[in-house]
């Protein structure tokens, strides 16, 4: 159960991540959105919703860069939609953890100052010995 979470704590990157929607194809899932504040550091809060599976996750610090990236494991995004502070993430996909691989569906509105957001994130995981189903309220701080 504590590697399903440490991979479903990694994902939240993925949520605080968007592309340009000026891109035909989306890059790699580093850059933020743009109501995000570069050169700080966000802190994520999840509250599993009722009937989930898998269970609590961690609070997850992340540090977004000066120049409005973040890092994190690699996630691959089917579809992005970056609009204004809006950004919505679809069956984003990561095998972060080996034997473990989570698909998650992210939808996360910042504040236009950037010091909030919030959201949801559904996460569906699958690796040799669990499979489950949740879906978290995120709320997103800046430290």
């Amino acid at each position: 159960m504590r590697m399903l979470q440490r991979t479903l704590a990694a994902l939240s990157i993925a949520a605080l991540a968007a592309c340009s929607s000026s891109d035909p194809a989306p890059p790699p899932p580093t850059k933020v959105n743009a109501c995000a504040t570069p050169g700080k550091t966000y802190l994520s809060h999840f509250v599993e919703q009722p009937g989930g599976t898998c269970g609590p996750l961690p609070d997850v610090l992340v540090a977004v860069n000066a120049d409005g990236t973040v890092a994190g494991p690699t996630v691959s995004c089917q579809s992005r939609n970056d609009t204004g502070c809006r950004t919505q993430a679809t069956d984003c996909t990561t095998s972060a953890v080996k034997g473990l691989t989570c698909h998650v569906t992210s939808d996360l509105t910042y504040a236009s100052d950037g010091t909030t957001a919030a959201g949801t994130e559904t996460a569906s995981c699958s690796g040799a010995s669990s499979i489950c189903t949740s879906t978290y309220q995120i709320t997103v701080t800046r430290q």
